[in-house]
């Protein structure tokens, strides 16, 4: 290593031993982390070209079908929508499928937990359900 003008460099057996040991870790570890970065860029590229494809599939029938501009600006929202609403159903079916049951029943607890928390309908039939018990008793 090169530090302003004085030059620092293993000298000793022992400290050659392990800049070499240091220098080849440093490599498989860099090498590997390339390699994921290059999978998980090769994946997110299968996945757009995918997209893109379904997506000119579309557009060329629209414009076949010779459909209005309004029409085809519709069906690309709801498209874009069912894309990505497929995807993430798929997702979790895998992660799903990848845990224990015992976890996927505390995850899907968890997740209708959060879906219901804020819903209106939800806390109006709490409500309705409540005022009627208590319209019984009376």
């Amino acid at each position: 290593m090169v530090f302003g003008l004085i030059d620092i460099a293993p000298r000793g057996e022992i400290e050659l031993i392990f800049v070499a040991f240091f220098m080849i870790t440093s490599a498989i570890v860099n090498a590997q982390l390339f390699g994921q970065f290059s999978v998980y860029t090769e994946e997110l590229s299968k996945k757009e070209v995918q997209f893109q494809e379904e997506f000119d599939i579309a557009n060329t029938s629209m414009k076949n079908l010779e459909l209005p501009l309004d029409m085809q600006g519709d069906v690309r929202h709801f498209l874009l929508n069912t894309i990505q609403l497929k995807d993430q159903q798929n997702e979790m079916k895998n992660f799903q499928g990848s845990i224990s049951p015992s976890l996927r029943k505390l995850v899907d607890n968890l997740i209708f937990h959060e879906m219901l928390k804020g819903s209106y309908v939800i806390d109006h039939i709490r409500l309705d359900v409540l005022n009627s018990s208590n319209l019984g008793k009376s």
